[in-house]
């Protein structure tokens, strides 16, 4: 006999987030293994024409899934379903059939070639998706910062090895330069809107940073005259 759930507890927060962690991953894991055998199965020339199918069956399930979401979504802002600590919303049902769709369409079009970069590009995804609803906006904009120094790094060292393209190791060195300048300017807007000090004055082990405004820092120069006063305008 099934059991009644009314009066039954609420999911607290930490059993949310832990079930989210393992349904990200369990997803993840999930689109690694078709992964794997939509190569093996468009790899040979024997089996080619099943993956080829099974590549556009898939394919429709994310557009189908996508349609769900969105009439999801749209029940969710009309208050019909509640998305409050739900693993199945509208929101993430969109969000990874979105995530399948341009997988499966790489691969319908340029066949097994993407999905090498498929692989690293996934787990990257889930672990961005479970930065930005699990953690402070800083974070999240740290981690993607992180990862774009790491593909600028890729890009650099492609450059160097090549007579042709030594200019994007510049670019790309520079680009990487300008993201964490804005990085720091934004992480420390976002602190300060929640009354937070920037992480790095928060972190200071010797307690020599202090942040503020030029008028507040300027009435402490007074008493500390061997103190410097830096201005980001």
């Amino acid at each position: 006999m099934a059991k009644n759930n009314v009066g039954k507890k609420p999911i607290s927060q930490e059993e949310y987030t832990t079930n989210k962690v393992l349904a990200v991953f369990s997803v993840c894991l999930l689109g690694v293994l078709v992964l794997m055998i939509l190569e093996r199965l468009l790899g040979y020339s024997n089996t080619w024409k099943t993956g080829v199918l099974v590549t556009r069956v898939l394919l429709g399930v994310g557009i189908v899934g996508a349609a769900a979401g969105i009439i999801m979504l749209g029940q969710e802002h009309a208050g019909k379903r509640s998305s409050v600590r739900r693993i199945v919303c509208g929101r993430n049902m969109l969000i990874a059939s979105i995530v399948a769709i341009v997988f499966l369409t790489a691969i319908n079009y340029y066949g097994t070639m993407p999905i090498k970069a498929m692989y690293v590009v996934l787990p990257v995804l889930a672990v961005y998706y479970l930065v930005y609803h699990s953690y402070a906006p800083e974070f999240f904009l740290i981690a993607v910062d992180t990862g774009v120094g790491v593909a600028a790094m890729l890009v650099i060292h492609r450059a160097l090895v090549s007579a042709n393209h030594t200019w994007m190791s510049t670019v790309a060195a520079a680009g990487t330069a300008v993201l964490a300048l804005i990085q720091i300017a934004v992480t420390a807007s976002l602190r300060r809107k929640k009354g937070k000090v920037p992480s790095c004055v928060h972190h200071c082990q010797a307690k020599c940073l202090e942040f503020g405004t030029i008028k507040e820092l300027s009435k402490k120069l007074s008493d500390h005259p061997k103190q410097l006063l830096c201005s980001f305008v």
